[in-house]
């Protein structure tokens, strides 16, 4: 459905961050909209680490994880 939500949670060490950063430059490469960069996002916790993509299909997709 069209403007429906997916969120993929990665785990693991700081590294993961750079999978989030990935995932977000993928999303707009491969035809995504942004709906918002990879940061911190002090609303969902100090440590909330997120990207936030538009695919072409209208999904919103998030992926994020937690950084130490």
């Amino acid at each position: 459905m069209a403007g429906s939500f997916c969120s993929a949670s990665l785990g693991g060490p700081p590294p993961v961050v750079v999978a989030v950063d990935a995932f977000y430059a993928a999303g707009l490469a491969h035809g995504g909209a942004d709906n918002g960069p990879p940061g911190i996002r002090p609303d969902y916790g100090p440590d909330y680490y997120a990207a936030f993509v538009i695919c072409p299909d209208g999904y919103r997709v998030e992926a994020h994880t937690h950084q130490e």
